[in-house]
C-alpha cells in the first residue's frame, strides 16, 4: 500500500482511541529498541504516524537488551527515568528485570484482546514481534547440495567456510540450543540444557567462526560481504536482505523462536504517553502488515494474513508450517540460569 494512504488510514481511525486534543508532552516519549533495520520499519509504519496522529514525538534509542537493562537499573538507582517503553523477550518478563518494568493494567488497552493473537497482554508486557533465529547461507557459496540444520552447520567437510555466530548475552541460550541440536540431542529433549556438552560442542566450531556478531547490521555484513558463508541470524534480518538482491536462503528447521515484548518502564512519568502508543501499535493491521512485508516478522496482529501475499506468508514465522518446526524456549529455566549460561558462555569466547 502507498506510504501517504497508509498514513491517511491511520489519520482517519476514531479520535477518542488515542487521545487526541491532549496537551503535548513537555518530553517525548523515549522507545528502546535494537535499532537499525527494525528501529527504522517502527518509525517508519508506528512512530511517525503516532505523532501525526496524538502530537507525541518518539525518540526512538538503540541499545542491546544487555545494555538496556543495566542502563535501566542505573536510572532507577539515580531516581533519574529517563526511558518509557523497552524492549523485552519472555524470560526478561519473568526475571529481576520485571522489577524494573510496571504491572501492565490490561484494561487499559482492550484492543489486545479483541483483535490480536491470544495472550498479547501479559502481566509486565505486551507482544510486539514474533520472530525466529534461523539458519542462514549465501546461495553463492554452495552449489546443489545446501545445509538445512545444526549438524550441516558444524559439517565443515560437506559445507566448507567460515561462520558467523551471535555474541549477544541474549542469544547466549541459543549457542547452546545450536550446538546441542549439532550433538544429535532431539528438539524436544533439549531442556534442561545440557551447558556442558553444549560448550564442548561450541569449542569444535569455535575456530571455524569468523564474525561473533553483536547487532543484526552485523551479522548482515557477514553474510553479505562474505566474510562468513553459513550462519545464526534474526529472520527479521534475513528477509529483507533478501528482499534487497543479497543472495541468502533461510531454513526453519530447527529454527528458535524470538518473541518480544514492549514493556513500560517503572515509575516513567511519561506512563500515559506509553500506554497511548501502546494502544496505537496494535490498531490498524493493513500497517501491521506493510511492517511485516520490511523486516520479516509477524506482529499480534490476528488479520494480518489477509493483506500479505503467498509469498509474503509463506516467509513468516507465525506460518503454521514454519511454527511447527521452531523450538520454544522454555523462559523459566533461561530466568534462572542466564547468568550461568552468559559467564560460561563468555568464557569460552574469551579463551
Amino acid at each position: 500500500m502507498n506510504g501517504r494512504l497508509r498514513l491517511a488510514a491511520i489519520v482517519a481511525a476514531p479520535l477518542m482511541v488515542f487521545g487526541v486534543g491532549c496537551q503535548e508532552q513537555q518530553r517525548p516519549l523515549v522507545v528502546v529498541t535494537s535499532g537499525g533495520t527494525f528501529e527504522r520499519a517502527l518509525e517508519r509504519h508506528f512512530y511517525q504516524p503516532f505523532t501525526i496522529r496524538t502530537a507525541i514525538r518518539i525518540a526512538p534509542v538503540g541499545a542491546s537488551l544487555g545494555s538496556q537493562w543495566a542502563r535501566l537499573a542505573a536510572m532507577r538507582q539515580a531516581r533519574s527515568i529517563e526511558w518509557d517503553v523497552v524492549t523485552a523477550f519472555p524470560e526478561d518478563l519473568i526475571s529481576r528485570y520485571q522489577e524494573l518494568l510496571e504491572p501492565i493494567d490490561c484494561a487499559r488497552i482492550p484492543i489486545a484482546k479483541e483483535t490480536q493473537l491470544p495472550n498479547t497482554c501479559t502481566p509486565h508486557g505486551v507482544l510486539r514481534s514474533i520472530g525466529a533465529g534461523v539458519l542462514t547461507w549465501n546461495t553463492t557459496q554452495f552449489k546443489g547440495k545446501e545445509p538445512t540444520n545444526w549438524f550441516d552447520f558444524w559439517d565443515l567437510k560437506t559445507f566448507p567456510g567460515p561462520r558467523t555466530l551471535p555474541s549477544t548475552p541474549s542469544a547466549h541460550p541459543w549457542l547452546l540450543i545450536v550446538a546441542l541440536l549439532a550433538d544429535g540431542v532431539p528438539q524436544k529433549q533439549l531442556f534442561p540444557l545440557d551447558v556442558e556438552r553444549a560448550l564442548r560442542k561450541l569449542e569444535e566450531i569455535k575456530p571455524h567462526v569468523s564474525v561473533w556478531w553483536s547487532t543484526g547490521e552485523q551479522s548482515q555484513a557477514a553474510l553479505r560481504d562474505g566474510d562468513a558463508v553459513m550462519g545464526l541470524l534474526w529472520v527479521s534480518r534475513v528477509v529483507p536482505s533478501i528482499a534487497q538482491g543479497v543472495p541468502l536462503r533461510l531454513s526453519y528447521e530447527q529454527s528458535i523462536q524470538n518473541i518480544t515484548y514492549w514493556g513500560i518502564v517503572r515509575d516513567t512519568p511519561n506512563r500515559d504517553a506509553a500506554y497511548r502508543f501502546l494502544n496505537f501499535f496494535l490498531h490498524n493491521p493493513k500497517e501491521h502488515a506493510a511492517f511485516t512485508e520490511d523486516v520479516g516478522v509477524a506482529t499480534p496482529s490476528a488479520a494480518v494474513r489477509e493483506y500479505l501475499s503467498e509469498a509474503e506468508w509463506g516467509s513468516m514465522p507465525t506460518n503454521p508450517e514454519n511454527w511447527s518446526k521452531t523450538i520454544e524456549l522454555d523462559a523459566k529455566w533461561i530466568a534462572d540460569n542466564q547468568e550461568m549460561i552468559s559467564r560460561r558462555v563468555m568464557d569460552l569466547l574469551s579463551k
